[in-house]
């Protein structure tokens, strides 16, 4: 994601950043995606009654101190800032122990990008530097473009916390990559969501997938040795 590093590079502190990322620490289920957090808030009435949990939306760690979510999760940070938190490295939803990590937000950097490119995302600063262990570790940028064809023969991977296969617990759903030919002639209203270049599609034609609850997570593709970000949901 060439665009991510040109438009935040300007407020990453040079302490904040990590020489490893994209690297499991662990072989368990639960150090698997050490780079996803969630947004989490008890005061999320409407939330709570609306989808009985105070806990949604994702985030992905870039630095110990920085990360990245889509414009919906801004827009909950702008609603209450003071109430919201970050969740890292917790076993379930609603769940915590020693090696989950709570963090509120310092400050937040919307991007709604330009007539020439029109991505848009947020990246959150965190009030306090992230303790990188084996549950909770940065990903990697993508430096990449634009998709080759070797990229398109793999699958990428969104996360949940239980919203497809039901439970609480994260789970990773696998998302093969499409051309944009094939995705079209699957999906022809899907045309007009290629606005850009960086526009890509990905998805099971099962339509097995993330949904609502997962929004703002990221697609990490593993590449070489290391996992990269992708894309945003």
């Amino acid at each position: 994601l060439p665009w991510i590093k040109q438009t935040t590079e300007q407020i990453f502190e040079d302490d904040s950043l990590h020489d490893v990322c994209g690297q499991r620490q662990d072989g368990s289920v639960r150090a698997r995606w050490p780079w996803h957090g969630t947004l989490y808030s008890k005061n999320w009435r409407s939330i709570k009654i609306e989808l009985n949990r105070t806990e949604v939306f994702g985030v992905t760690i870039l630095t110990n101190q920085y990360v990245i979510t889509t414009m919906l999760g801004y827009f909950l940070y702008k609603e209450a800032p003071a109430d919201l938190r970050i969740r890292f490295g917790h076993p379930a939803i609603g769940e915590s122990d020693g090696w989950t990590q709570e963090m509120p937000i310092q400050a937040a950097f919307p991007y709604t990008g330009n007539r020439t490119n029109p991505i848009s995302f947020a990246t959150f600063k965190l009030k306090g530097r992230l303790q990188f262990t084996k549950y909770v570790q940065p990903i990697c940028l993508w430096q990449v473009e634009p998709l080759s064809d070797r990229i398109l023969k793999q699958s990428g991977f969104v996360l949940s916390f239980g919203g497809y296969n039901r439970g609480d617990k994260l789970q990773s759903i696998a998302m093969p990559i499409a051309s944009k030919t094939d995705c079209v002639e699957d999906h022809f209203d899907f045309r007009e969501l290629f606005r850009d270049k960086q526009t890509f599609c990905a998805g099971a034609r099962n339509g097995t997938g993330p949904e609502l609850l997962d929004i703002g997570t990221g697609l990490a593709i593993h590449n070489g040795n290391s996992w990269y970000l992708r894309g945003l949901l």
